[in-house]
């Protein structure tokens, strides 16, 4: 059996599959299988993989388009390594990712350890490769204040730890791994190390761009993740994932509803407002530090609200 499975879901970028696939079958680190699975993609991302499939390169898969997380889930269900990589069909891994994650996985009892992402574009450079064996452990408590990581593509998992928590929501959209570091920080140690481990493309398609929905599923990560919790933990932790989505999204949804008033989608952009604000403004008498929040997105809205 090999050491890491490596899980690629595939929907609809058979224009930079190959690229990834690629980059993992340069990996120093030799001791891996490769699963692609096909999210029902309906471009030529199959066309793209045949020479891999033939030549018995990447074990492949083909389903109805089920979403990212059950696409994550049924490669993690076929996987026969210890650990388990993720990486989007978009992303690239440096030559290195996966040789010194192992390592640091087999010399602690870290769960998951990540690096560090550098983005780019269609015609982006990629930042050099940082070695160093710094690194810092993500606590539950932090993880209420953001996802520290841009894409599961950064991290290497023990598979026996992802499966014990049930894998990915399938119920989550966008945000379906910071959810999975929520559950796992409760379970073991996450360690971030200052060392890329992550090209990350951007382009049009990427999910991230959808901000109502992102925002909406993040909401719902944190209120999954407080359930069960009581006393001063749950205050601590409610505080700080309020204001994580005041920042994360609520503040930009203040605004895109003041760019449509602005615009003259007035009812349109009064209800996207009021429906934020509901969301916060409760929270705002036992979170003074929350109310500033919300005050000064409101100052600085680039489309002035006030004067509404």
């Amino acid at each position: 059996m090999p050491v890491v499975s490596v899980i690629i879901p595939a929907y609809q970028h058979g224009q930079c599959i190959a690229e990834a696939v690629e980059s993992v079958m340069a990996q120093t680190f030799r001791d891996f299988e490769i699963i692609v699975i096909n999210d029902g993609c309906t471009d030529d991302t199959e066309e793209v993989l045949r020479p891999y499939i033939d030549k018995n390169q990447i074990r492949y898969f083909h389903q109805e388009n089920q979403g990212i997380s059950s696409t994550r889930n049924r490669g993690l269900s076929l996987a026969t390594g210890e650990f388990v990589a993720f990486l989007d069909d978009d992303d690239v891994w440096p030559p290195d990712k996966l040789e010194w994650q192992v390592e640091a996985l087999q010399n602690s009892t870290a769960l998951v350890v990540a690096g560090l992402t550098s983005v780019f574009g269609t015609r982006g450079d990629r930042k050099a490769i940082v070695e160093t064996s710094e690194y810092t452990t993500i606590p539950t408590a932090k993880l209420f204040g953001g996802n520290p990581f841009g894409s599961p593509g950064q991290t290497l998992i023990r598979k026996s730890a992802l499966l014990e928590i049930g894998g990915f929501d399938p119920t989550i959209w966008g945000a379906d791994d910071h959810d999975v570091w929520i559950r796992l920080s409760r379970m073991g140690e996450i360690r971030r190390y200052d060392r890329i481990s992550l090209f990350y493309r951007v382009h049009d398609s990427n999910t991230s761009r959808d901000s109502e929905r992102m925002f909406e599923n993040a909401e719902k990560v944190i209120r999954k993740n407080l359930i069960g919790v009581t006393g001063r933990e749950r205050t601590q932790l409610e505080q700080q994932g309020f204001r994580f989505l005041f920042r994360y999204g609520g503040k930009k949804l203040i605004w895109k509803g003041a760019g449509l008033i602005f615009q003259g989608q007035f009812h349109k952009g009064w209800e996207l407002i009021a429906r934020t604000l509901r969301t916060f403004v409760p929270r705002t008498k036992r979170d003074p530090v929350l109310l500033l929040q919300i005050i000064a997105a409101i100052l600085k809205s680039p489309w002035k609200i006030t004067r509404f």
